[in-house]
Protein backbone atom coordinates (compact mmCIF):
# COMPACT_ATOMS: atom_id res chain seq x y z
CA UNK A 1 0.00 0.00 0.00
CA UNK A 2 1.30 3.43 -0.87
CA UNK A 3 1.28 6.12 1.77
CA UNK A 4 -0.28 9.50 1.41
CA UNK A 5 2.33 12.10 0.24
CA UNK A 6 2.66 14.78 2.91
CA UNK A 7 2.44 17.71 0.54
CA UNK A 8 0.31 20.77 1.44
CA UNK A 9 -1.98 19.56 4.21
CA UNK A 10 -4.80 21.77 2.93
CA UNK A 11 -5.33 24.46 0.35
CA UNK A 12 -4.80 27.21 2.91
CA UNK A 13 -1.82 25.64 4.69
CA UNK A 14 1.30 25.14 2.58
CA UNK A 15 3.91 22.57 3.52
CA UNK A 16 6.31 25.38 4.44
CA UNK A 17 3.75 26.67 6.94
CA UNK A 18 2.97 23.19 8.19
CA UNK A 19 6.65 22.52 8.86
CA UNK A 20 7.29 26.07 10.10
CA UNK A 21 10.23 26.35 7.74
CA UNK A 22 10.74 29.66 5.98
CA UNK A 23 12.48 29.12 2.61
CA UNK A 24 13.31 32.84 2.47
CA UNK A 25 15.48 32.52 5.58
CA UNK A 26 17.77 29.84 4.17
CA UNK A 27 20.28 29.93 1.37
CA UNK A 28 19.53 29.70 -2.31
CA UNK A 29 20.17 25.96 -2.51
CA UNK A 30 17.52 25.14 0.05
CA UNK A 31 15.07 27.58 -1.50
CA UNK A 32 15.61 25.87 -4.84
CA UNK A 33 15.02 22.47 -3.22
CA UNK A 34 11.72 23.71 -1.80
CA UNK A 35 10.69 24.92 -5.26
CA UNK A 36 11.44 21.51 -6.77
CA UNK A 37 9.58 19.75 -3.95
CA UNK A 38 6.48 21.91 -4.31
CA UNK A 39 6.45 21.09 -8.03
CA UNK A 40 6.85 17.32 -7.46
CA UNK A 41 10.32 17.35 -8.99
CA UNK A 42 11.55 15.00 -6.31
CA UNK A 43 14.72 13.81 -8.04
CA UNK A 44 15.91 17.39 -8.53
CA UNK A 45 15.16 18.21 -4.88
CA UNK A 46 16.99 15.08 -3.78
CA UNK A 47 20.09 16.01 -5.79
CA UNK A 48 20.32 19.35 -4.00
CA UNK A 49 19.51 18.08 -0.53
CA UNK A 50 21.92 15.17 -0.69
CA UNK A 51 24.68 17.80 -0.60
CA UNK A 52 23.38 19.03 2.76
CA UNK A 53 23.39 15.41 3.95
CA UNK A 54 27.05 14.97 3.01
CA UNK A 55 27.99 18.29 4.62
CA UNK A 56 26.18 17.37 7.84
CA UNK A 57 28.20 14.16 8.08
CA UNK A 58 31.37 16.23 8.32
CA UNK A 59 30.07 17.79 11.55
CA UNK A 60 29.89 16.14 14.95
CA UNK A 61 26.43 17.62 15.26
CA UNK A 62 24.64 19.10 12.23
CA UNK A 63 23.97 22.82 12.34
CA UNK A 64 20.42 24.11 12.69
CA UNK A 65 20.39 25.13 9.04
CA UNK A 66 21.47 21.64 8.05
CA UNK A 67 18.75 20.30 10.33
CA UNK A 68 16.08 22.22 8.40
CA UNK A 69 17.48 20.95 5.10
CA UNK A 70 17.62 17.39 6.40
CA UNK A 71 13.96 17.52 7.40
CA UNK A 72 13.06 18.44 3.84
CA UNK A 73 15.41 15.72 2.59
CA UNK A 74 13.62 13.22 4.79
CA UNK A 75 10.27 14.27 3.30
CA UNK A 76 11.63 13.91 -0.24
CA UNK A 77 12.99 10.43 0.50
CA UNK A 78 9.67 9.49 2.12
CA UNK A 79 7.74 10.54 -0.98
CA UNK A 80 10.18 8.60 -3.16
CA UNK A 81 9.52 5.49 -1.09
CA UNK A 82 13.10 5.29 0.20
CA UNK A 83 11.98 4.67 3.75
CA UNK A 84 15.15 3.30 5.35
CA UNK A 85 17.17 6.25 4.05
CA UNK A 86 14.45 8.66 5.18
CA UNK A 87 14.55 7.26 8.72
CA UNK A 88 18.33 7.77 8.92
CA UNK A 89 18.02 11.34 7.65
CA UNK A 90 15.25 12.24 10.10
CA UNK A 91 17.23 10.81 13.01
CA UNK A 92 20.22 12.96 12.07
CA UNK A 93 18.00 16.02 11.65
CA UNK A 94 16.80 15.48 15.23
CA UNK A 95 20.35 16.11 16.44
CA UNK A 96 20.08 19.68 15.18
CA UNK A 97 16.45 20.68 15.65
CA UNK A 98 13.10 19.38 16.81
CA UNK A 99 11.23 17.57 14.07
CA UNK A 100 8.11 19.34 12.89
CA UNK A 101 4.75 17.61 13.07
CA UNK A 102 4.80 16.89 9.33
CA UNK A 103 8.27 15.40 9.58
CA UNK A 104 7.20 13.22 12.51
CA UNK A 105 4.20 11.95 10.55
CA UNK A 106 6.49 11.10 7.63
CA UNK A 107 8.90 9.36 10.00
CA UNK A 108 6.06 7.31 11.50
CA UNK A 109 4.95 6.41 7.97
CA UNK A 110 8.49 5.21 7.23
CA UNK A 111 8.51 3.13 10.41
CA UNK A 112 5.26 1.50 9.29
CA UNK A 113 6.51 0.86 5.77
CA UNK A 114 9.68 -0.77 7.11
CA UNK A 115 7.74 -3.08 9.43
CA UNK A 116 8.51 -1.16 12.63
CA UNK A 117 4.85 -1.01 13.62
CA UNK A 118 5.38 -0.49 17.35
CA UNK A 119 7.52 2.59 16.76
CA UNK A 120 5.04 3.89 14.20
CA UNK A 121 2.08 3.42 16.51
CA UNK A 122 3.83 5.11 19.44
CA UNK A 123 4.80 8.11 17.34
CA UNK A 124 1.34 8.46 15.80
CA UNK A 125 -0.29 8.27 19.24
CA UNK A 126 2.12 10.84 20.69
CA UNK A 127 1.18 13.23 17.90
CA UNK A 128 -2.55 12.59 18.30
CA UNK A 129 -2.42 13.15 22.05
CA UNK A 130 -0.48 16.41 21.68
CA UNK A 131 -3.77 18.19 20.83
CA UNK A 132 -1.89 20.66 18.63
CA UNK A 133 -2.41 19.17 15.17
CA UNK A 134 -4.81 20.78 12.68
CA UNK A 135 -7.50 18.49 11.23
CA UNK A 136 -5.63 17.55 8.00
CA UNK A 137 -2.66 16.28 10.00
CA UNK A 138 -4.87 14.54 12.55
CA UNK A 139 -6.45 12.63 9.68
CA UNK A 140 -2.99 11.71 8.39
CA UNK A 141 -2.28 10.26 11.83
CA UNK A 142 -5.55 8.31 11.73
CA UNK A 143 -4.65 6.93 8.31
CA UNK A 144 -1.26 5.85 9.61
CA UNK A 145 -2.77 4.08 12.59
CA UNK A 146 -5.08 2.19 10.27
CA UNK A 147 -2.08 1.13 8.16
CA UNK A 148 -0.44 -0.49 11.21
CA UNK A 149 -3.63 -2.37 12.06
CA UNK A 150 -5.00 0.01 14.68
CA UNK A 151 -8.32 0.92 13.06
CA UNK A 152 -10.01 1.39 16.43
CA UNK A 153 -7.39 3.95 17.41
CA UNK A 154 -7.85 5.61 14.02
CA UNK A 155 -11.53 5.98 14.91
CA UNK A 156 -10.59 7.65 18.19
CA UNK A 157 -8.36 10.13 16.39
CA UNK A 158 -11.20 11.01 14.01
CA UNK A 159 -13.55 11.44 16.97
CA UNK A 160 -11.03 13.74 18.69
CA UNK A 161 -10.92 15.79 15.51
CA UNK A 162 -14.70 16.05 15.44
CA UNK A 163 -14.86 16.92 19.13
CA UNK A 164 -12.68 19.92 18.34
CA UNK A 165 -14.50 20.81 15.11
CA UNK A 166 -17.66 18.89 14.13
CA UNK A 167 -17.73 20.59 10.70
CA UNK A 168 -14.74 18.63 9.29
CA UNK A 169 -16.52 16.55 6.66
CA UNK A 170 -13.51 14.33 5.91
CA UNK A 171 -13.29 13.35 9.58
CA UNK A 172 -16.89 12.09 9.49
CA UNK A 173 -16.20 10.09 6.34
CA UNK A 174 -12.95 8.64 7.67
CA UNK A 175 -14.63 7.76 10.96
CA UNK A 176 -17.16 5.71 9.02
CA UNK A 177 -14.41 4.04 6.98
CA UNK A 178 -12.41 3.00 10.05
CA UNK A 179 -15.60 1.90 11.78
CA UNK A 180 -16.20 -0.61 9.00
CA UNK A 181 -12.54 -1.66 9.11
CA UNK A 182 -12.94 -2.30 12.84
CA UNK A 183 -15.85 -4.65 12.25
CA UNK A 184 -18.57 -2.29 13.45
CA UNK A 185 -22.06 -2.55 11.88
CA UNK A 186 -22.27 -0.91 8.47
CA UNK A 187 -25.22 1.25 9.49
CA UNK A 188 -22.75 3.24 11.63
CA UNK A 189 -20.57 3.78 8.59
CA UNK A 190 -23.61 4.83 6.58
CA UNK A 191 -24.57 7.40 9.23
CA UNK A 192 -21.07 8.88 9.27
CA UNK A 193 -20.99 9.18 5.47
CA UNK A 194 -24.38 10.89 5.43
CA UNK A 195 -23.02 13.47 7.90
CA UNK A 196 -20.00 13.99 5.64
CA UNK A 197 -22.20 14.49 2.58
CA UNK A 198 -24.40 16.98 4.44
CA UNK A 199 -21.29 19.07 5.12
CA UNK A 200 -19.69 18.64 1.67
CA UNK A 201 -22.37 17.65 -0.88
CA UNK A 202 -20.00 18.33 -3.78
CA UNK A 203 -17.54 15.64 -2.69
CA UNK A 204 -17.71 12.76 -5.19
CA UNK A 205 -15.66 10.37 -3.03
CA UNK A 206 -18.26 10.61 -0.26
CA UNK A 207 -21.12 9.69 -2.62
CA UNK A 208 -19.11 6.83 -4.11
CA UNK A 209 -18.35 5.59 -0.59
CA UNK A 210 -22.02 5.75 0.35
CA UNK A 211 -23.02 3.76 -2.74
CA UNK A 212 -20.36 1.18 -1.91
CA UNK A 213 -21.70 0.72 1.63
CA UNK A 214 -25.29 0.47 0.41
CA UNK A 215 -24.28 -2.24 -2.08
CA UNK A 216 -22.71 -4.22 0.76
CA UNK A 217 -25.97 -3.82 2.72
CA UNK A 218 -27.96 -5.20 -0.27
CA UNK A 219 -29.71 -1.88 -0.85
CA UNK A 220 -28.87 -1.56 -4.52
CA UNK A 221 -31.76 0.77 -5.38
CA UNK A 222 -30.55 3.31 -2.84
CA UNK A 223 -27.00 2.85 -4.09
CA UNK A 224 -28.12 3.75 -7.61
CA UNK A 225 -29.87 6.83 -6.23
CA UNK A 226 -26.65 7.89 -4.45
CA UNK A 227 -24.86 7.75 -7.82
CA UNK A 228 -27.32 9.99 -9.64
CA UNK A 229 -25.26 13.16 -9.06
CA UNK A 230 -21.94 11.50 -9.96
CA UNK A 231 -20.74 12.11 -13.53
CA UNK A 232 -17.98 10.31 -15.38
CA UNK A 233 -15.84 13.45 -15.13
CA UNK A 234 -16.19 13.39 -11.33
CA UNK A 235 -14.46 10.00 -11.10
CA UNK A 236 -11.02 11.63 -11.35
CA UNK A 237 -11.52 12.57 -7.68
CA UNK A 238 -11.91 8.92 -6.64
CA UNK A 239 -8.93 6.68 -5.84
CA UNK A 240 -10.52 3.53 -4.37
CA UNK A 241 -10.13 0.84 -7.03
CA UNK A 242 -12.14 -1.92 -5.33
CA UNK A 243 -15.01 0.46 -4.63
CA UNK A 244 -15.13 1.54 -8.28
CA UNK A 245 -15.17 -2.05 -9.49
CA UNK A 246 -17.98 -2.99 -7.09
CA UNK A 247 -20.06 -0.08 -8.38
CA UNK A 248 -19.27 -1.02 -12.01
CA UNK A 249 -20.72 -4.46 -11.32
CA UNK A 250 -23.86 -2.85 -9.86
CA UNK A 251 -24.24 -0.67 -12.95
CA UNK A 252 -23.82 -3.73 -15.18
CA UNK A 253 -26.61 -5.47 -13.30
CA UNK A 254 -28.75 -2.35 -13.70
CA UNK A 255 -28.27 -2.26 -17.49
CA UNK A 256 -26.17 0.91 -17.28
CA UNK A 257 -23.20 -0.45 -19.17
CA UNK A 258 -21.96 2.92 -20.45
CA UNK A 259 -21.66 4.27 -16.91
CA UNK A 260 -20.19 0.98 -15.75
CA UNK A 261 -17.44 1.29 -18.35
CA UNK A 262 -16.50 4.74 -17.02
CA UNK A 263 -16.13 3.38 -13.49
CA UNK A 264 -14.14 0.41 -14.77
CA UNK A 265 -11.79 2.65 -16.81
CA UNK A 266 -11.04 4.73 -13.73
CA UNK A 267 -10.37 1.58 -11.70
CA UNK A 268 -8.02 0.30 -14.39
CA UNK A 269 -6.21 3.64 -14.44
CA UNK A 270 -5.66 3.47 -10.67
CA UNK A 271 -4.39 -0.10 -10.98
CA UNK A 272 -1.93 0.83 -13.73
CA UNK A 273 -0.62 3.78 -11.75
CA UNK A 274 -0.21 1.60 -8.66
CA UNK A 275 1.73 -0.98 -10.67
CA UNK A 276 4.05 1.78 -11.82
CA UNK A 277 4.38 3.26 -8.34
CA UNK A 278 2.73 6.52 -9.40
CA UNK A 279 -0.12 8.60 -8.04
CA UNK A 280 -3.43 8.10 -9.84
Amino acid sequence: MSYRCLKPASEDMSLEQATKTDPGSVDQELESAWAHYRSDRLDEAKAILSQFWRRSLSEVLPSEKHGDALQLYGLVLHDLGQVEESIKVFHRAELATALTDVSQIALASCFAASGQHRQARELYLRLALSRRLPPPLMLEVASGLDVVGASSLAMEVCQRTLNADPTVAQAHYDLGFYSARSGQPLYLTEASIHRAIALAPENTQFRIGLANVLIQMNREGEAMAALEQVSSADLAQVDDESCLRRIAELLDRSAASVRADAFRRRANQIQRKANLGEKA
